[in-house]
């Protein structure tokens, strides 16, 4: 017979289960995990701290700071826009203070938390730590994005950054409920995401997984049908595009996407100089010969995934084209390049890279004085870029489809 061991049996200790939000941020680490966040918030801290004594804009939000619950509820199911989690954010700050001085300080806090998710999401798609750093500091520095953080009314953009990066983490942690419950906070947040659950419809029928399918068909569903009724009976005029005849209609609307699409390589409404223009198209000629097709990572995502959300959300640029309105799907596009940038060409790539961002640098000190504006709201931005470009673009196109508006219709409105 064999000897009894004496020594007790030492048991593994039973892992506790890690929270939600734990699972969702990653692994735990020491102060070097947090270090790249930090430098994300304190970049942010220094080009938007300012933004702080900015006062009202005349153009939307002194209708928002006054808001009541009621008026919230009115004007997110009865109005053209179906965004109550929007409405509601205001009535909650209003309910704390009606300064705009604090409602620019809640803006900033919400830009700090995109940016610090923003590099979370680069991270599920890029191990390596550096190339996701990159991906996070390009994005904080679009000139579009100073948008967010500068103009109080432009919160929709802030929420479903939050909310959907938050959703897109969820669901590649496995997440899938907190991951509905995300996404449907930025969809009921700002239109623009209205077609990224498609997305996660085709990722759970490929798993077969049917409950979630069912689950964010409904909310594609639910939220187009309703939108859909608000704008058919609060919007019937379909503003200047409705009032062009069919074949105009059907032409101008692929046309905006085009247009969308290269001005996210070549933003011209930010360039206010030659010279600024030149050194962007220096580093995006750079960037085109140094990156290309690169080996597929197995522990990343696959750039179908990248490809197809950037897409789904660009799929409203159908109906506008305007830069402002595109930093969700600006993250996902810059990870696809970095991801494909090989260390060959590493040089190359970061000098390019970093004309780049001087450009962008530079469009973001021309974009943000917009939004200076008393608190009396005498003053406020006759336009949204610093270079007329949209307004000149507009008045081209309606001249040019001029000869498609149908009589009696009347004359095209502003868009």
């Amino acid at each position: 017979m064999p000897l009894h061991d004496p020594t007790p049996t030492i048991q593994p200790p039973i892992p506790k289960r890690r929270g939600h939000f734990k699972r969702l941020l990653g692994p735990r680490g020491g102060y070097r995990r947090w270090l790249p966040e930090a430098s994300l918030a304190l970049i942010v801290l220094i080009l938007y701290a300012e933004t702080i004594g900015y006062g009202y804009c005349k153009w939307n939000d002194e209708e928002l700071v006054i808001l009541t619950w009621r008026e919230a509820l009115n004007e997110a199911f009865y109005g053209l826009h179906v965004r109550p989690i929007w409405y509601f954010s205001y009535v909650i700050t209003n309910s704390l203070g009606l300064s705009p001085h604090f409602d620019h300080v809640v803006n900033l806090i919400l830009f700090i938390a995109s940016a610090f998710l923003a590099h979370r999401v680069a991270r599920v798609f890029l191990p390596e730590r550096k190339r996701a750093f990159l991906v996070a500091l390009t994005w904080i520095l679009l000139p579009w994005n100073a948008y967010p953080a500068s103009w109080i009314a432009q919160r929709n953009d802030l929420l479903i950054y939050v909310l959907g990066f938050l959703a897109i983490l969820a669901f590649y942690r496995d997440c899938h409920g907190l991951s509905f419950l995300y996404l449907t906070g930025a969809v009921f947040s700002k239109v623009t995401v209205a077609f990224v659950p498609l997305f996660f419809v085709f990722k759970a029928l490929r798993r077969r997984s049917w409950a979630i399918t069912v689950c964010f068909t409904g909310l594609f569903l639910s939220y187009a049908l309703l939108a859909f009724h608000n704008y058919v009976k609060y919007f019937p005029d379909g503003g200047g595009v409705g009032q062009l005849a069919l074949p105009a209609r059907v032409a101008v609307y692929p046309l905006h996407w085009l247009e969308h699409v290269f001005l996210l390589i070549v933003p011209l409404p930010f360039f206010v100089s030659y010279l600024q223009g030149f050194i962007y198209a220096t580093g995006v000629v750079g960037l085109a010969v140094g990156c290309t097709l690169a080996r597929r990572r197995q522990q990343a995502p696959g750039s179908r995934d990248l490809v197809a959300i950037a897409l789904l959300t660009s799929a409203l640029s159908l109906v506008s084209s305007e830069l402002r309105i595109c930093g969700f799907e600006s993250l996902f596009w810059i990870i696809l390049l970095v991801r494909h940038a090989e260390n060959r060409k590493r040089m190359l790539t970061a000098i390019s890279c970093a004309l780049v961002l001087v450009a962008y640098v530079w469009g973001i000190q021309v974009t943000k004085p917009i939004f200076i504006a008393p608190e009396n709201g005498t003053a406020g931005p006759r336009y949204f870029y610093p270079n007329g470009y949209y307004e000149v673009r507009k008045d081209a196109v309606l001249n040019l489809m001029r000869r498609g508006v149908q009589p009696g219709a009347g004359s095209t409105s502003q868009r």
